[in-house]
């Protein structure tokens, strides 16, 4: 890859299971023969090792790390894999190994606040694929409820409560 001008090799952990062993095992492998300015490290938090494997790769010279804030994503294709390593945790790991990022950690304090307040969860879960799924059932509750339209009385509403969702159903009188 780098023979082909690849100018960045992101190492990924998708499921979080590599060790601190592991990463510095690989990296010391890879870092025998190319520089540690073409890689990155990719880290998912599902057994708690990121930041430590954040750690290892910043004393063995990497300085790019996938992060995201508040630890959203996971993986579709690991069935509970928990998110990316958070932005947060990243900058923590960071400034306890002296290293000056340039992030002001309070301003994203104040941007994780704000998601939270409207709704989001960012408790390391992929939203994109639980939101597509949510709206896959609302429309499957949508067409049982067309379906079964006739047997409704028309006095009455009908509230088809799912998830945090609510379907209301009103009946013209």
């Amino acid at each position: 890859l780098v023979d082909l001008g690849v100018h960045e090799i992101s190492l990924g952990d998708t499921i979080g299971k590599a060790t601190p062993n592991d990463v510095e095992s690989l990296l010391k492998i890879i870092l025998d023969n190319w520089s540690s300015q073409l890689f990155a490290l990719h880290k998912h938090d599902t057994y708690n090792m990121a930041a430590e494997n954040i750690t290892i790769g910043l004393g063995m010279g990497i300085r790019i790390f996938d992060s995201s804030a508040g630890g959203v994503g996971g993986c579709p294709y690991a069935p509970g894999a928990s998110g990316n390593i958070s932005t947060e945790t990243v900058l923590r790991v960071c400034s306890e190994q002296g290293f000056d990022t340039g992030i002001d950690i309070d301003k994203l304090k104040i941007i994780l606040t704000l998601a939270r307040d409207m709704g989001v969860n960012l408790a390391g879960i992929d939203i994109i694929l639980q939101l597509k799924k949510e709206i896959e059932n609302l429309q499957k509750d949508i067409e049982e409820l067309k379906a079964n339209q006739g047997n409704i009385p028309r006095s009455r509403s009908v509230v088809v409560k799912k998830n945090n969702y609510q379907i209301i159903l009103i009946e013209d009188s």
